[in-house]
């Protein structure tokens, strides 16, 4: 008797959830002999077959035809931008991949994959996201999210600007800090695997650099060289100063 009752209470949830059609054809006592197949038009969300989450056109001379979102049949973005946000602009702690360089965002997931990218909210969340991404799809999403317009962040301290904007541009030579313009542009647009900096969120930015001159993602260099010189008063300038520059439209 218990396992009827089960049975009763769980078909009961699904229909309900499955929407009007069921509600409108069913009372609760049809819900003891009714079946999936015995509702004409059968269609919920619950039985019917998922659709594929990657599932690119046969002919396509690339793996991604973009496509407004969510893709009907491109990249899962959607299990990306549920913590990046749904314009990818990052959200919190969470980094921006809107604009961001097709070849780094390839680079980095293959960087989770093998777990260099080691610190502590790469290995709590993109550790567990990767490891069953095809290439394919991993290339298909990077080029996806660069194509999405960015917005700076604009989150930083105003007041350090200055000093961020002078240490970008030409480094601190007595201290041994090299100019970040040399490899990531006069405008931190980046180029192919180097990463754009431009309008990043303070905080992304502060934690990346802090978590170099602690010892993590040893494997991205010259980064932790770079960073090993950096003071902790000079990362707050740099991420600061970097969360104000615009982020124009670019040639990928």
């Amino acid at each position: 008797m218990k396992q009827i009752g089960l049975t009763v209470a769980s078909l009961a949830i699904s229909f309900l959830a499955a929407g009007p059609l069921h509600a409108q054809q069913l009372d609760p006592l049809a819900l003891l002999k009714v079946t999936p197949a015995s509702v004409p038009d059968h269609n919920c969300v619950i039985c019917r077959p998922a659709p594929p989450l990657y599932n690119p056109r046969p002919d396509s001379p690339y793996p991604l035809a973009l496509l407004p979102l969510p893709p009907a049949n491109g990249p899962p973005v959607k299990n990306c931008t549920f913590c990046h946000g749904v314009s990818a602009q990052g959200l919190g702690v969470v980094p921006r991949l809107a604009g961001q360089r097709a070849a780094y965002i390839e680079k980095e997931l293959g960087a989770f994959r093998n777990h260099s990218r080691d610190n502590p909210y790469s290995a709590l969340y993109m550790w567990n996201a990767v490891p069953n991404l095809p290439p394919e799809t991993a290339r298909a999403l990077a080029d996806y999210f660069s194509r999405e317009a960015p917005q700076a962040a604009a989150d930083g301290n105003r007041a350090l600007v200055d000093q961020g904007r002078a240490l970008y541009q030409a480094g601190e030579p007595q201290a041994n800090i090299v100019t970040c313009v040399v490899c990531h542009g006069p405008d931190a647009q980046g180029v192919g695997a180097i990463p754009r900096l431009a309008g990043l969120s303070y905080s992304y930015l502060k934690r990346r650099l802090e978590q170099w001159n602690q010892g993590y993602h040893q494997t991205a260099k010259p980064m932790p060289q770079v960073t090993r010189s950096l003071s902790a008063s000079e990362i707050d300038a740099l991420a600061s100063y970097l969360s104000f520059l615009d982020d124009r439209a670019a040639s990928r």
